[in-house]
This record gives structure tokens, sequence and C-alpha cells, in this order.
């Protein structure tokens, strides 16, 4: 029965990804992607338009300068500035769909539980208190990326 709640959580989590990124762009909810900067990588032959945002040089200008261009940047290598990294446009809240699978395995827990009498030995207040903070700390992130609060 645990597997039940591991496959529920499992694909809810995946299909709200699915669901989520894309709208995330739409929206124009994104940021840097600062683990993955710009680089000529082998075996990056994809075509598909992705969107990358320039860091402003280290003469200490501000402002952001977006460009289209191919992952591996071999169409608008002359647009990287001098000093600068560039990094991948990528989606701000996806964390929103691993809190909807957790949310979904936890339900799906509690449900098990109360009608058909398996997982006994788990605890219903820990189950619901775990889902609190969870659902708590989601919408502490969920503020800190639309109002853009500063660390």
């Amino acid at each position: 029965m645990i597997l039940a709640v591991f496959a529920a959580s499992l694909l809810t989590a995946v299909l709200v990804t699915l669901l989520l990124i894309p709208r995330l762009h739409r929206a124009g909810i994104t940021g840097k992607d600062r683990n993955k900067p710009r680089r000529n990588t082998p075996g990056m032959h994809d075509s598909t338009p992705v969107k990358y945002v320039a860091e402003s040089d280290c003469t200490g200008q501000a402002g952001l300068e977006t460009m289209q261009g191919r992952p591996d940047g071999v169409d608008n290598a002359e647009d990287i500035p001098r000093g600068g990294a560039v990094y991948p446009e990528v989606a701000e809240m996806g964390g929103l769909a691993i809190v909807a699978g957790t949310g979904v395995g936890i339900s799906v827990a509690l449900a098990m539980m109360r009608f058909f009498h398996v997982l006994e030995d788990a605890s219903v207040i820990l189950l619901l208190a775990a889902l609190a903070a969870i659902l708590l700390t989601a919408l502490i992130g969920i503020i800190d990326d639309l109002l853009g609060m500063r660390q």
C-alpha cells in the first residue's frame, strides 16, 4: 500500500510539472538559473529557441539583456557581454509541483488509513502537521517569488 502513496505522489508531481512550467514561462515568472552558465556543451544540438539572460558586465552597469538562441550559443556568440556570464531563464515556482505531489501523497495516505484501515502504525496528527508545515513553507516561497524579497 505504501507503493500506492508513492505512485500517487510521483504521478501528481510529474503531471503538475508538465502543466505548470510552460504556464510560468508564459506568465513571465522566471529567473536566471545560476547553476547552468551558458557554455558550448557537446551534445546540445537542439534547435529549439531558448531565452537567455545576460548578466551585466564587470563595469557595474545595471540592466539585463535578453537574447534568443540555441542552447549551445553558436548563432549569437558575439552578443555575450565581455566579463559577464549568461544564464538560461527558468521558471521560478516549479517547486509547487513538488508541494502538490507531497500533498497528494499525504492525502492518499490519510484516506487509506481512514477508509481501508491500512498503514495503521502511522500517526494522523504527524501527517497533518507535516502537511501544514509543507504548505506554510510553500506559501512563504510563493510570496518570496512574487514579491521579489531580497536577502
